[in-house]
């Protein structure tokens, strides 16, 4: 009797362990997937500006042409999935977690991801801040402006611009952020 309550005993803790670690295993795979999905909307974001920057460029325009509304530090980058176009939008938010404006939904039939509210809602936000590059001339150096600063506004050259896109997602209560920075240069 005794034989049997210790082999049921060790069958059950190894029952127990394996079914914890086939927990602990989806919880790792979801939020891997959602780190990645979180990750690429960040970079997709700056790789809009980039686009658009590079198309006034091949149109022999301003470098900074209608990218962003002057004086405005904070934006959403909006795909349109009726043309297929893009557009960036001033928002007032503080910040990612308060902007109803930066609520991301999926359309289910094709995937795609886009801001417009008939489709399913999903757990991102994405904001996108702007930071001017400026060139000091005497020093021979950049210098990156603070949000709300301009480099016009101290005389000098803008060179680029310092993107934040920054993305949030609340994952079995825990509030995560995925954050990519780059700078884009007039460079041409």
């Amino acid at each position: 009797m005794i034989e049997v309550i210790v082999a049921l005993a060790v069958i059950i803790i190894g029952v127990v362990a394996g079914l914890t670690l086939t927990v602990y295993n989806l919880k790792a795979s979801t939020f891997g997937e959602q780190q990645l999905v979180s990750s690429n909307l960040a970079r997709e974001s700056i790789e809009v500006v980039r686009s658009m920057r590079d198309a006034n460029w091949l149109k022999d325009e301003e470098w900074s042409k209608d990218v962003f509304a002057a004086g405005q530090t904070k934006f959403v980058t909006m795909f349109d999935e009726v043309d297929g176009s893009w557009s960036i939008v001033a928002t007032d938010a503080a910040d990612v977690k308060s902007c109803a404006d930066c609520q991301i939904y999926l359309n289910q039939e094709n995937g795609v991801y886009s801001h417009d509210p008939s489709k399913t809602q999903t757990i991102y936000k994405r904001l996108l801040s702007v930071k001017e590059i400026c060139w000091l001339t005497a020093e021979d150096r950049e210098v990156v402006e603070e949000i709300g600063e301009t480099c016009a506004s101290e005389e000098l050259e803008q060179i680029g611009w310092e993107l934040t896109s920054t993305v949030y997602f609340s994952l079995a209560d825990r509030e995560r952020e995925t954050k990519v920075v780059d700078r884009l240069y007039n460079w041409r």
